[in-house]
């Protein structure tokens, strides 16, 4: 029972580290009267001729995922007359809900400053942001060993190993995008990185093995642990060693002095890309493609690199054994588990990688003022595609004013209704995104939740409509032959 108790705290942990914020753009895609918008496709135009973001409110964005469950999967109405109002932990049906890997991947993201703006076919933007990124990823033998026992992993080994990459940095970027025909747009963004801090678990291989032998005559039956794990953090720590030349970690602190100087001092530089391009093939019918966040940053200021690998096989005690009760089973394990604790410690620098983002869109207009798109959207994180694929509809009115609604699939849920609105009140453009609406309206029932506004400033917006064409009309005109 105590054991149930621990594994229901470490769920609980799980969902509501879940919820912080990443942001999420899938909506934001085809709302291209939002300069922003240039910020998943670089090829893409903004309508105005210059705009400036608001000082520190051009964009903010969050959004929290957990591809494990709900706080509905997790508490279950009980039954009988006494427990039918009360809510209890299913822990099993966690179990059965679960994937063999699960993901927490919060992102946060505040740009401070941010303006652009076009001479002809190129359009031109800068941006200053800091980001805060997070992926944490938890197998389900870790939660399921909990709940069920070893009982399940007879013979087998269990994974208990996890994932963690936490980074903080600010991103300096340049666009630009060049329309070079009525039917082609290309557009770059180069950027800049600096790193503010990173905790990395290069790493984390833990697993428990019990073997069960059922032959007699070798009697070969044990339990045992693995542990080969090496972290990387960026992080300005006094670190501390015991007499033995390992990590001591009680005696082990955070550095504070002269932090802000050391933040802005330090040498985690890095660099990232995004590229992309719009094509008209057909009549009112535009592909675009994107990738965004190629990149990485060298973690060169204040590096920690901690190891360690340990295993241990406990095969119990012969009873018969005279001398058996002179051994402390208790200090045994003790041993053992101090063992683990020695850590190796180096200084190295060392690099990470930025998030890639892949867009895939079509974008169709029905009528002058009224538009649908298709989006299919890959993520790679943990060497694997994390797809999600959304439809849109988009209805312009009011003059400058959009207003977008969207259907996803994403995060292995398909209830995912979006929503985006973007206003402007001349010269001031107001804009709200989410990807899930229905989570303001059933957050129990919510594994995703995400928002994105804004506020920028806009000059020499005119009134530009996408061309509707009656009749096919090819990209390139061909002379009859007489």
């Amino acid at each position: 029972m105590k054991s149930i108790k621990i594994y229901r705290l470490i769920i609980i942990a799980l969902f509501f580290v879940s919820l912080t914020t990443k942001a999420q753009d899938n909506t934001m895609y085809f709302m291209q009267r939002i300069p922003q918008s240039t910020y998943t496709n670089p090829a893409f135009q903004p309508e105005c001729n210059w705009y400036i973001g608001f000082p520190a409110l051009s964009e903010f964005s969050f959004k929290f995922q957990n591809t494990g469950f709900s706080y509905n999967d997790l508490y279950k109405p009980g039954t009988g007359v006494n427990n039918k109002d009360s809510l209890f932990p299913d822990l099993y049906g966690i179990v059965n809900k679960l994937k063999t890997k699960n993901y927490i991947t919060p992102e946060f993201s505040n740009e401070m400053f941010s303006f652009g703006f076009k001479i002809k076919d190129i359009a031109i933007n800068f941006r200053f942001s800091n980001k805060t990124t997070l992926q944490v990823s938890y197998p389900k033998d870790l939660i399921a060993f909990g709940v069920n026992g070893n009982t399940s992993y007879l013979n087998k080994r269990a994974d208990f190993g996890v994932g963690f990459n936490f980074t903080n940095y600010n991103e300096a970027a340049l666009g630009a995008s060049w329309k070079i025909n009525d039917n082609l747009s290309v557009g770059a963004t180069f950027k800049y990185l600096m790193g503010i801090a990173n905790i990395n678990f290069e790493k984390m291989n833990i697993g428990i093995t019990t073997k069960i032998d059922t032959t007699p005559a070798t009697n070969d039956n044990y339990i045992s642990y693995d542990v080969d794990a090496k972290i990387n953090t960026s992080l300005p720590l006094a670190v501390k060693m015991n007499q033995q030349g390992y990590v001591d970690f009680s005696n082990t602190k955070m550095d504070t002095t002269d932090l802000v100087k050391k933040i802005l001092t330090n040498k985690n530089y890095g660099f990232g890309i995004d590229f992309g391009i719009t094509y008209r093939v057909w009549k009112d019918l535009t592909v675009t493609a994107s990738v965004i966040d190629l990149g990485y940053i060298n973690w060169q200021a204040t590096p920690s690199n901690f190891s360690g690998t340990h295993t241990y096989q406990f095969t119990g005690f012969d009873l018969a054994n005279k001398n058996q009760n002179t051994v402390d089973l208790g200090q045994v394990v003790m041993d053992s588990l101090k063992k683990i604790q020695n850590v190796v410690y180096t200084q190295s620098a060392y690099k990470t990688f930025l998030t890639p983002k892949i867009y895939l869109g079509a974008d169709w207009v029905y009528t002058k003022n009224f538009s649908f798109g298709a989006l299919l959207k890959n993520e790679i994180y943990d060497n694997t595609f994390h797809p999600s694929f959304t439809l849109t509809a988009q209805a312009k009115f009011f003059k400058l004013w959009e207003l977008t609604a969207s259907y996803s699939m994403m995060d292995n849920r398909y209830d995912n209704l979006g929503f985006g609105i973007s206003m402007r009140l001349t010269p001031i453009q107001i804009y709200i995104v989410s990807d899930n609406i229905t989570a303001a309206m059933y957050p129990k029932d919510a594994t995703m939740v995400n928002i994105r506004f804004g506020i920028n400033l806009t000059f020499g917006c005119k009134k530009t409509e996408k061309k509707v064409y009656n009749e096919a009309k090819p990209l390139i005109d061909v002379p009859k032959t007489p």
